[in-house]
């Protein structure tokens, strides 16, 4: 053999590239190049990553002062934009210790590893309505968390808070919400790292807007009262518009279509809460994407939109803009994992601010026909019929289905119910469509997966229930879906409607939940 090869020549000496110890902790692990060029590396910045170096490597002290870094290191932004933005952290920084050495690293492969199964195959089926392999949540969501680390971090936020209610002691439960409040601070890291000194958004628009719908939806899961969730469907808002509108933005990539339609579920359970936070949200155009003509509006100015600190900069393609010709997944045309068979119903929905109020006589009342969109909404909502083609619910059975048929009844009754209480002609409509949609909601039993959608029509219905065996039968509906999906804003959704059975029950001046709410600064979302 050896002398088959002489011709080959002698062998060339293998070369090894150079070893350095001078890079980060971080860069060393994920074997990467490190550019070793400051307290946190180009490298970390970028990807949004921890800089961690060794204990022996030191730096002049021309850089960021002590105070500084130990507010970036707890959360707390050093940028004077932390006044203006709602997506603060210092109320995170506060929950998490100061001490790196008692901290459990997101950097633990095991921990992401488990907490992105929980989302994949418990935390997901539980918040929706249909069980299909092409829901948005795992189809959208999981393969961007591959390519932008913070959309992972987000996932795994709501993945460690649910699964903290579910913690079978008191160890477990306050390690898993710390992983969440970490993972939390470092998505609002990004969004803070992508917002300029004049407050716009200048790149990654579609992982910025998936991240700030998750944490929304965290917001959701963990009960939060406050309007914090309202603010960051704002920011999401005036990105849409500034990118040409939804038709605009709609038409990037099957990506940001998905993502419309995950801020159009939370965009109409704002507008539920508008009268509550005291003005009404400026809505976007309220039609269908497949409806809208190629030509967009203008982009708005600044001084017309109250949110331009959120508008982006630029127009130029995102990174995420070459993943519109990515082969687009075979996502259903008709189901939806929150909007189940209403999609539609929720585009008419957005258009229910734009009718004027009539609550008294002295405006018009005995005249609600001269209101012509009124009337256009109620026939809408009433003609609307809901989908069930065999090809749009291809592997769901029989019994799936009709629970979605039933859902989406509840829900265009409680569009009616949202439409009837601005007008006071038909305040007398409003118990009986309650009424209607307790004994829908009693169709879909307990434990089947449409039952995850019901809390927004069980709260306006109960709202309006007048006799007490339709108010048990509300109230144990919701407290169950509680205890199964384990999603506590139905907690303060039942709060509520306790403060108005209570007074209704006994014999006392009736109070409306909108009053309630405003007596108590709460802004909920009934997703």
């Amino acid at each position: 053999m050896p002398e088959t090869l002489t011709h080959i020549g002698p062998r060339r000496p293998r070369r090894y590239a150079p070893r350095t110890r001078l890079g980060c902790l971080t860069c060393r692990r994920r074997k990467k190049k490190c550019p070793a060029d400051g307290p946190e590396c180009r490298t970390c910045v970028r990807l949004s990553l921890d800089c961690e170096w060794d204990n022996r490597r030191h730096f002049p002290t021309s850089g960021p002062s002590p105070a500084s870094t130990a507010a970036e290191e707890d959360g707390q932004p050093s940028s004077e934009l932390d006044h203006d933005l709602p997506l603060r952290v210092s109320a995170l920084s506060a929950a998490i210790p100061p001490s790196p050495s008692v901290l459990i690293t997101m950097a633990d492969a095991g921990d992401q590893n488990m907490l992105l199964s929980y989302y994949i195959h418990s935390f997901v089926p539980n918040i929706s309505v249909v069980h299909t392999s092409s829901n948005f949540f795992t189809s959208v969501y999981v393969p961007m968390a591959f390519r932008c680390e913070p959309v992972l971090q987000a996932i795994l936020a709501c993945s460690a808070a649910h699964l903290a209610k579910g913690a079978p002691n008191s160890e477990d439960q306050a390690r898993l919400l710390e992983l969440s409040l970490r993972s939390q601070v470092r998505c609002h890291r990004f969004l803070q790292e992508r917002i300029s000194l004049t407050g716009r958004l200048q790149s990654d628009h579609i992982e910025a807007i998936a991240i700030i719908l998750l944490l929304v939806g965290l917001e959701v899961q963990n009960g939060a009262n406050t309007g914090k969730w309202v603010c960051q469907l704002d920011c999401v808002r005036n990105v849409i518009k500034q990118s040409g509108g939804n038709g605009v933005f709609c038409r990037r990539s099957w990506e940001a279509e998905a993502l419309y339609e995950h801020f159009l579920y939370h965009d109409v359970m704002s507008l539920i809460m508008s009268g509550v936070a005291g003005s009404e949200t400026d809505e976007l155009e309220a039609t269908s994407p497949s409806d809208i003509a190629a030509s967009s509006p203008l982009p708005f100015t600044e001084a017309e939109v109250p949110w331009a600190r959120f508008l982006p900069q630029d127009r130029t393609r995102s990174s995420s803009a070459s993943s519109s010709s990515m082969r687009r997944p075979a996502l259903s045309t008709s189901i939806h994992p929150l909007l189940g068979l209403s999609k539609d119903l929720f585009f008419l929905i957005q258009k229910i601010p734009r009718v004027k109020p009539v609550q008294s006589e002295g405006e018009g009342c005995p005249n609600p026909a001269e209101n012509e969109l009124f009337l256009n909404l109620e026939r809408q909502f009433v003609d609307l019929r809901f989908d069930l083609a065999g090809d749009a619910c291809g592997g769901i059975d029989l019994a799936a289905r009709l629970d979605l048929v039933v859902l989406a009844e509840t829900y265009r009754l409680a569009a009616l119910i949202l439409l009837y209480r601005r007008s006071c002609v038909h305040e007398d409509q409003i118990p009986l469509l309650a009424q209607r949609i307790i004994s829908f909601a009693e169709r879909i039993s307990e434990g089947n997966a449409a039952e995850a959608g019901l809390t927004y029509p069980l709260f306006l219905a109960g709202a309006e229930l007048v006799d007490e065996q339709s108010i048990v039968v509300c109230a144990t509906k919701l407290m169950k879906i509680r205890e199964r999906i384990k999603v506590m804003n139905i907690q303060s959704a039942e709060e509520v409607l306790q403060e108005v059975w209570r007074d209704r029950l006994n014999g006392g001046p009736c109070r409306d939940w909108e009053n309630v709410l405003r007596s108590w600064k709460w802004v909920i979302n009934l997703g």
